[in-house]
């Protein structure tokens, strides 16, 4: 039987108990707002007490009225789900309309926040600013799950001699909300990069044209970061952002013959 995935509702957070009462002591750390709970088959408590697994399988037990039920849809492919002590389980494929419930509402402290290294391109990449005019530090605070494919895309732009079309790095985490829109940006968890963003502007279509996709990054270079599972904001019909790198896909792009397009 698949395991059932609870998010924690309770805005402070959810106290996680050693048995179904609050006469029973806290067996682990609040779990915050927005975190995935796995559900403990086959133990019923009456009603009111959710069992719930710690990560050594050990039960325990949460007030269900802070809780709600994920469907299985929500957790892509039940390829992600977050543990009682929120520490994140990597990986490959997470689509873009389920951070929401993933991750609940981006904090700047949430314990998915790190920094990727890249500093042994560093030879290769003197010449890249930040989005002040600085030399960049080549490093990148952001979602824990974003260091190993941007290792790969930056390893497969060594490879291919294209590590120079760099310009400028113009940031990963910023909790903002997505232009034109109500969610919160992709930006906001730390699992999108901005890069040449002088050179690549935003743009969305008017009533009386489709505005050209203005960009200097050649296919290969696209093709790299696709490679390693990004989505390139070059290929959306809803706008162009093709300074736009980000770790979540808009749709399934498994089946795609487009070689710009990311692979699982």
């Amino acid at each position: 039987m698949a395991e059932k995935i609870y998010r924690v509702t309770a805005r402070s957070g959810l106290k996680v108990r050693c048995g179904p009462g609050t006469n029973y002591e806290e067996s682990a750390d609040p779990v915050p707002f927005g975190c995935m709970l796995i559900g403990a088959d086959g133990v019923d408590t009456g009603g009111d007490w959710l069992p719930i697994l710690l990560e050594d399988d050990e039960v325990a037990y949460v007030f269900r009225q802070w809780t709600e039920l994920v469907e299985k849809d929500y957790r892509s492919e039940e390829l992600l789900i977050t543990t009682p002590d929120t520490q994140i389980t990597k990986s490959p494929i997470i689509f873009q309309k389920n951070l929401l419930k993933l991750f609940g509402y981006p904090r700047d402290d949430a314990s998915y926040l790190k920094i990727t290294d890249l500093r042994e391109f560093s030879d290769q990449l003197s010449h890249v600013r930040d989005f002040q005019g600085n030399k960049w530090s080549c490093r990148i605070w952001g979602h824990e799950a974003l260091e190993q494919p941007l290792i790969t895309a930056f390893r497969l732009l060594k490879e291919n001699n294209l590590l120079r079309e760099f310009k400028t790095y113009d940031g990963c985490f910023c909790i903002r909300q997505m232009k034109g829109g109500n969610s919160p940006s992709v930006h906001s968890y730390g699992l999108a990069l901005d890069f040449n963003a002088a050179t690549n502007p935003f743009s969305k279509p008017n009533y009386s044209s489709w505005p050209r996709l203005i960009t200097d990054f050649s296919k290969n270079f696209v093709k790299c970061f696709a490679e390693a599972g990004f989505e390139w904001g070059g290929l959306w019909q809803s706008c162009h952002d093709a300074m736009h790198f980000q770790i979540p896909w808009t749709q399934d792009w498994r089946n795609s013959d487009n070689p710009l397009a990311p692979k699982s």
